[in-house]
């Protein structure tokens, strides 16, 4: 695993940084995720731009199998990729998800508030690119960066912990998620994928 990763590091590290989600509109991935015993298909999909000061920003709707939709905002800045006003939570001020440089060792913080079901709470972050190599989803095998994030939300009494460990891969996006939450794990994976020309 060393070796691969030694051999990939310089391709990943030149990359530029939308490389890592390429946004536009019509770009679609296409995943399965299980939680538990449950398995579901869950369609990501590009679906418009919008005006972000004087960049795009991309509307990003994710659709599961059961007719659940929500959508968020996405745009790259100086600091990396950003998400705002995302119908599952929202998080003030935004925060990022991708960090620049895009390279092992970056490590990152955020604090804030974050909007979950009607509730407004502080919440914290601490996030870091941990490593690169290959990793094999039903879509492939691909060269990926991997994203840790560990999010404290101050609710009630006893803190919530969220953790989550993304892998990026260039020129495809987002190709593995893993989620802890109050016990229960939520593995997302790529399945098939179209980008726009």
């Amino acid at each position: 695993m060393i070796v691969v990763a030694l051999l990939i590091a310089p391709l990943l590290l030149a990359a530029g940084p939308s490389d890592y989600l390429p946004l536009k509109v019509g770009n679609r991935w296409t995943y399965r995720q299980t939680a538990g015993d449950g398995k579901e298909t869950v369609v990501n999909r590009v679906t418009k731009v919008r005006k972000k000061g004087d960049q795009q920003a991309f509307v990003l709707e994710v659709r599961g199998e059961k007719g659940d939709k929500t959508t968020s905002v996405l745009y790259w800045t100086a600091d990396g990729l950003v998400q705002e006003d995302s119908t599952a939570a929202k998080f003030s001020p935004p925060m990022v998800e991708l960090k620049l440089p895009a390279k092992p060792g970056t490590v990152w913080e955020w604090s804030g508030t974050v909007t979950i079901g009607g509730g407004t709470y502080k919440a914290s972050a601490k996030c870091q690119h941990t490593a690169i190599g290959k990793l094999t989803v039903p879509a492939g095998t691909f060269d990926v960066l991997v994203v840790s994030k560990t999010v404290t939300v101050e609710a009630g009494s006893s803190p919530i912990r969220i953790t989550t460990t993304d892998s990026y891969a260039l020129g495809v996006g987002w190709v593995k998620g893993v989620l802890d939450a109050n016990g229960k794990r939520t593995v997302t994976e790529l399945v098939s994928y179209e980008l726009a020309k």
